[in-house]
């Protein structure tokens, strides 16, 4: 009975492990796309009105 519980514990921890890590990946991968998205505040003011 001991051994169903070591089994069940170790699979959770697995199970828990391999989350947090899927969770960390895709949690710096969207800071990542974010420190790279250009940065957009409106029209372009560049250019004179009358050109």
């Amino acid at each position: 009975m001991l051994w169903w519980f070591l089994i069940l514990g170790v699979s959770a921890a697995v199970v828990v492990s391999v989350a947090l890590t899927l969770y960390m990946r895709v949690r710096r991968q969207m800071k990542r796309s974010e420190a790279h998205k250009p940065e957009f505040d409106g029209p372009d003011h560049s250019a004179p009105p009358g050109a």
